[in-house]
């Protein structure tokens, strides 16, 4: 669904966004209207696998799915907030990952990325566990001693 998210086709990234909107207010209602935990872990994963060169699409359905919570009949509760919160983390997410194709060659570039990127995925305890073994291997690779002590911490 996030992939449709992200389409340069109008309809079919609305459609998607709606779709995702309403998931999220589903999951919402059925944790009696306390979070939004278990869709931001599957979105979150779902981003993490998705690999964009280009954002545009992508923050502008997050962008719709937000307006929508502020619309909708829960837009009295903690539902906005939770849905602005889950956007914010993932419009970080992506701006680090599509960042990270710019700066192939800059290696401490990529190391600060990923480590923001670790950051994004505190919901995501395995994702950011990855992440940050990647920021490992990397020391390990230019063999940064200081830097790699860091990274284990």
């Amino acid at each position: 669904m996030l992939k449709h998210c992200a389409s340069p086709i109008t309809s079919v990234r609305q459609h998607s966004a709606t779709l995702l909107y309403l998931l999220m207010k589903k999951n919402f209602e059925a944790t009696k209207q306390d979070n939004l935990m278990k869709v931001r872990v599957q979105i979150t994963v779902a981003l993490s696998k998705l690999l964009l060169q280009e954002d545009t699409w992508l923050r502008k359905s997050l962008a719709t799915i937000i307006e929508y919570s502020l619309e909708d009949d829960l837009a009295k509760t903690k539902f906005p907030k939770e849905v602005k919160g889950a956007a914010d983390r993932l419009f970080l997410i992506l701006r680090e990952q599509v960042k990270m194709s710019e700066f192939e060659g800059d290696l401490d570039m990529i190391i600060d990325m990923q480590h923001r990127i670790a950051q994004g995925y505190m919901n995501a305890p395995d994702l950011r566990l990855a992440t940050l073994e990647a920021i490992v291997k990397l020391h390990m690779e230019v063999c940064t001693n200081h830097n790699l002590f860091y990274s284990f911490l």
